[in-house]
């Protein structure tokens, strides 16, 4: 099912990070610390995976948000710019792009 209309909105951010394996498990707890204290309660905000490569070499946030203009107010925001310092500590570098949602398929 094509769901192009529902989509097409929706701002998605996808950050990809390269992390050295010994600090895989501080990103990851540091992400899922700011999702559930500040990001989840931010105007527009509608979702958030985190993916790991399996050799813990990657981890990519990838969030949702309902319009670009959320995304850009979560950025500016305080707390949230303080859990993304932190990150910056443990990264090796980080690689952020902002996506347009074309097309959904699922089964």
């Amino acid at each position: 099912m094509n769901n192009h209309d529902k989509q097409s909105d929706v701002a998605t951010l996808i950050n990809q990070f390269s992390v050295a394996p010994e600090n895989h498990d501080a990103v990851i707890t540091l992400l899922q610390d700011g999702v559930e204290k500040v990001i989840k309660h931010l105007d527009g905000f509608i979702s958030v995976r985190l993916l790991s490569s399996l050799d813990k070499a990657t981890v990519v946030n990838l969030a949702q948000w309902q319009s670009i203009e959320h995304a850009q107010a979560a950025f500016q925001n305080p707390q949230a710019q303080e859990y993304a310092n932190k990150v910056k500590t443990l990264v090796n570098s980080a690689t952020p792009m902002m996506f347009n949602a074309i097309s959904m398929h699922e089964a």
